[in-house]
C-alpha cells in the first residue's frame, strides 16, 4: 500500500485468539506469539493513521490487557461499551456485558468531536425531563429537584455521586473533601451546589 496514504480512523477486529474456529484456523496461538504478530500490524496501522487519526482495536479484555502493556501509557485508552443484551441465564459464572475496545495514536492526543459519540439517554431517563423528583423536598431543604437533560446526551459530570451520602445518610458525621473542576477544595461541613 502507498505509505502515503493516511487515514483519520483505523478500526481493527483481528482474530481474539480465544480459540474458536471461524474457518481460518489461526485462532488460537500461544500467547507470545500471538502479542509479536499483533504489535508488527498495530505498528503498520499506526503507520497509515494520520497525526490526528484513532486506531480502534476489538477484543476480548484478556487478551487486550496484555497487548495495551507494550505501547506507551500516554498513547492508550483502553474503551469498554456496555452492552446488554449478551448474558446467558445457564452460565454458573461471571459472563461478559461489555466488548473491549483499545484506542491508539501516534503523538499527540487527537482532537475528539465528543458530542458526535456522545450516549443518548435512555428512554425512561427522558420520561424524567422537567419533572420533579420525588421525595427531595424538606429531606434536603426547602427546594425541590427538578432536572433537565442536555439534548445532546449525557455531559460530562451530569451525575455527581459521592459515595455514602447518596442517600443523605452519609451527611452526619462524615468528614471528606473534593476539589472541583475550578480547583475549589470544598470540605464536608460547607454548603455544597454541584453543577453540570
Amino acid at each position: 500500500m502507498d505509505q502515503s496514504i493516511k487515514f483519520d480512523v483505523i478500526i481493527a477486529g483481528p482474530p481474539y485468539n480465544i480459540g474458536k474456529d471461524f474457518g481460518n484456523n489461526i485462532d488460537y496461538m500461544e500467547l507470545k506469539k500471538y502479542i509479536n504478530w499483533t504489535k508488527k500490524w498495530i505498528k503498520l496501522c499506526l503507520n497509515f493513521l494520520s497525526d490526528n487519526g484513532l486506531l480502534y482495536i476489538y477484543g476480548f479484555s484478556e487478551i487486550l490487557a496484555r497487548i495495551v502493556a507494550q505501547f506507551p501509557i500516554e498513547k492508550q485508552r483502553f474503551l469498554i461499551w456496555h452492552y446488554t443484551n449478551k448474558t446467558s441465564p445457564s452460565s454458573n459464572f461471571w459472563q461478559r456485558s461489555h466488548e473491549a475496545i483499545l484506542c491508539l495514536w501516534k503523538d499527540q492526543r487527537p482532537n475528539l468531536e465528543i458530542d458526535q459519540i456522545r450516549e443518548p439517554y435512555t428512554d425512561s431517563y427522558m420520561k424524567l425531563n422537567v419533572k420533579e423528583r420525588m421525595n427531595t423536598k424538606g429531606r434536603f431543604g426547602t427546594k425541590t429537584t427538578i432536572y433537565k437533560v442536555n439534548e445532546k446526551g449525557a455531559l460530562p459530570r451530569d451525575v455527581i455521586k459521592i459515595p455514602a451520602l447518596a442517600a443523605g445518610t452519609g451527611m452526619v458525621k462524615r468528614h471528606f473533601m473534593c476539589k472541583d473542576c475550578n480547583n475549589k477544595l470544598y470540605h464536608s461541613s460547607e454548603k455544597r451546589t454541584w453543577k453540570s
